[in-house]
């Protein structure tokens, strides 16, 4: 994904971005518009049947979508333009000591799907659950006819994508290309 050059803003350039400071500013706690964008993820799961993959794509360093995706796939990829972003991910797969800490989001998300006062103990199986659910993670540019080659075109039955196109660009046709790039993922 090239940076957005047609924007009124000045953006940190892609080789200067640190996963760890973004998830430091924004995922300590889970912020109100999370909390929207769950509850929506959320409910447009429960109308979904299960699936035996599924790929959350511009998952940038964050794990939570795949969290609430534990119960409808058998199989989690995770796709991203930096590898930084995809470096955290793998951290926290791993149970590094650095990695971070998703239990406010895992908690979170258990209250959604109906455990109202979610146990410690629930919460790391959740977690351990989509550790082993994410079985591929790929470096990824939207900007891409076949983001992830050719044999990937039409593959998956569920594409997630969180913040990825609109967050990369805000020229609509950047968009909408993007878009088109992702949605050339999803299963007929």
């Amino acid at each position: 994904m090239t940076q957005d050059s047609a924007s009124n803003h000045d953006y940190t350039p892609w080789d200067q971005w640190r996963a760890k400071d973004y998830l430091d500013e924004y995922y300590n706690e889970v912020m109100p518009d999370e909390q929207f964008a769950l509850e929506f993820l959320q409910d447009s799961l429960e109308r979904l049947p299960e699936v035996d993959v599924a790929l959350d794509y511009g998952c940038g360093p964050t794990v939570h979508h795949s969290v609430a995706l534990i119960n409808k796939v058998g199989e989690i990829h995770l796709a991203d333009y930096l590898e930084d972003n995809l470096e955290a991910i793998r951290s926290w797969v791993h149970c590094a000591a650095d990695a971070h800490d998703w239990t406010p989001f895992t908690g979170y998300i258990l209250q959604l799907q109906g455990n109202a006062d979610p146990s410690v103990e629930a919460i790391a199986s959740a977690e351990d659950l989509t550790r082993q659910k994410i079985a591929h993670t790929w470096q990824s540019d939207a900007g891409d006819t076949d983001p992830l080659g050719p044999k990937m075109r039409e593959f998956y039955p569920l594409v997630t994508t969180h913040y990825c196109a609109e967050g990369a660009t805000n020229d609509k046709e950047t968009w909408a290309l993007y878009m088109r790039n992702i949605c050339s993922l999803v299963r007929p």
